[in-house]
């Protein structure tokens, strides 16, 4: 997928949701060669996305992840938090301030959020503990 060459951010550190938004647009052909063939997959897809994502537009790549799928009757999951950004913080994770210097969105306490929400879907999907009551004592903490 190619990006705008002449893009330059407007910010420091810079934000890229308008490039990958601006190329995408600009490049609506090789976007569609690109596209991963998400209507493939047959196990259960579970999407977490945070709506002030600064590093791609997630909920936007997300919805079309679903709409593809819905479109042939797969069921995905979508959990979005309209403040979060491109970090999502899992209960037990430490705030990361590693890594490249870039505009990511979204505060620690929204980036949590989005992750304790998410956390129950993505252990069960996972089958990382069965829910029933019979197993509660030894499931890991819900958030």
């Amino acid at each position: 997928m190619p990006f705008l060459p002449d893009w330059k951010p407007d910010r420091e550190p810079p934000a890229f949701v308008d490039l990958y938004r601006s190329s995408f647009a600009a490049y609506r052909d090789a976007a569609a060669r690109a596209s991963i063939p998400v209507d493939k997959i047959a196990g259960d897809v579970v999407l977490i996305a945070g709506g002030d994502d600064q590093v791609w537009p997630s909920v936007e790549f997300a919805e079309h992840i679903v709409s593809r799928r819905h479109a042939s009757d797969l069921e995905t999951i979508l959990i979005a938090e309209e403040e979060a950004g491109h970090r999502t913080i899992l209960p037990g994770e430490d705030v990361v301030e590693a890594g490249i210097a870039m505009s990511r969105g979204g505060s620690a306490r929204a980036d949590s959020q989005l992750g304790k929400r998410a956390w129950p879907t993505i252990a069960t999907v996972l089958r990382l503990w069965d829910l029933s009551e019979s197993h509660r004592a030894s499931s890991p903490e819900e958030p």
